[in-house]
């Protein structure tokens, strides 16, 4: 053999060598390949709502939203401590005659009017276990349910002013939480706290006393942007949400997405997919990959890590 063809040779032979370490490292072994559908193109992409509040939202009064929201959340808590009562919460069909609950609205109204510092809006440091309902999501729904429907409620009594700041209400704070939100369910939610905002002040932009043509082309073309998003963020949701995560897929996702939310969501999904296989070496594959990312430098991907290695059989059955 030549010097030259023994010179390629030991170079291809180098190049596999490198290729098959590089390969051990970026994908981890034992937790199967992504698949085709979660690598087509624009999937790991960040969903956006393509358009503002501009006009759409009070104006600004000086610091202070986050505080409020807290307020209006723990008040929610404490008339509602149980699903049974959030429930009654979120369907009161006249909120605005309730003291309680408009105490939450006017908590609401007054964050609206207020900026934001924060960077993230979190109810709760705790994850929750994926797959199951999420009671913090669910009280995020109830807050935007329950300034919509009170606005509707004032709009019936004849006080559009008034409807309009608890339309107000539900729509920024849906669109702060949408925007500053962490988890998948909290911000899907929070899209339609959003939308059913967007929607009552769209009535009453549309005729009436209120009526305004730009304000209402501009909540038609909002409440367009916000569907587009609500369908990509469900149909995504479907994909990844699901009883029996592929462990290859949440690999590709954690490691991959743009947005946060979903690398949470995929790496928590993981917790439960190390459950749902039978195959030991793969559940062992899971975890380890799992310990990797628990030395993240994002410090929510390192307690989301945690937490999905800290997650039993016990509580997924418990939550289930």
């Amino acid at each position: 053999m030549s010097s030259y063809k023994f010179g390629v040779a030991v170079l291809v032979v180098f190049v596999l060598v490198i290729a098959g370490i590089a390969a051990y490292f970026i994908w981890p072994s034992g937790l199967g390949q992504a698949s085709s559908h979660a690598m087509r193109r624009g999937f790991l992409q960040a969903i956006k709502v393509n358009g503002s509040l501009g006009a759409l939202a009070p104006v600004s009064t000086g610091g202070g939203a986050g505080a409020l929201y807290a307020k209006a959340y723990e008040k929610l808590m404490e008339i509602a401590p149980d699903a049974d009562s959030l429930d009654n919460a979120r369907h009161n069909i006249a909120p605005e005659k309730d003291p309680g609950l408009m105490a939450i609205v006017t908590l609401l109204e007054k964050a609206a009017a207020k900026s934001i510092g924060r960077r993230y809006m979190v109810f709760s440091p705790k994850l929750p276990v994926p797959a199951v309902d999420d009671p913090i999501a669910d009280r995020v729904a109830a807050l935007g349910d329950i300034c919509s429907t009170a606005g509707a409620g004032l709009m019936a009594d004849g006080r559009p002013k008034a409807a309009v700041k608890a339309l107000q209400a539900s729509m920024v704070f849906g669109y702060r939480v949408w925007k500053r939100g962490l988890l998948v369910d909290i911000r899907g939610n929070a899209l339609g706290a959003m939308d059913v905002g967007v929607q009552g002040l769209t009535q009453l932009y549309k005729s009436g006393p209120l009526a305004n043509a730009a304000k209402f082309a501009a909540c038609e073309k909002l409440h367009r942007a916000i569907s587009r998003a609500t369908k990509k963020w469900f149909a995504k949701s479907g994909f990844v949400c699901v009883i029996a995560p592929r462990p290859g897929d949440m690999v590709y996702i954690a490691r991959h997405d743009q947005d946060i939310s979903w690398r949470i969501e995929a790496i928590m999904e993981l917790g439960v997919a190390r459950w749902a296989t039978d195959y030991q070496p793969r559940a062992a594959a899971i975890k380890n990959f799992l310990h990797r990312l628990a030395g993240s430098r994002n410090p929510w991907i390192r307690r989301a890590a945690a937490r999905s290695i800290g997650l039993t059989l016990h509580n997924i059955q418990a939550a289930g």
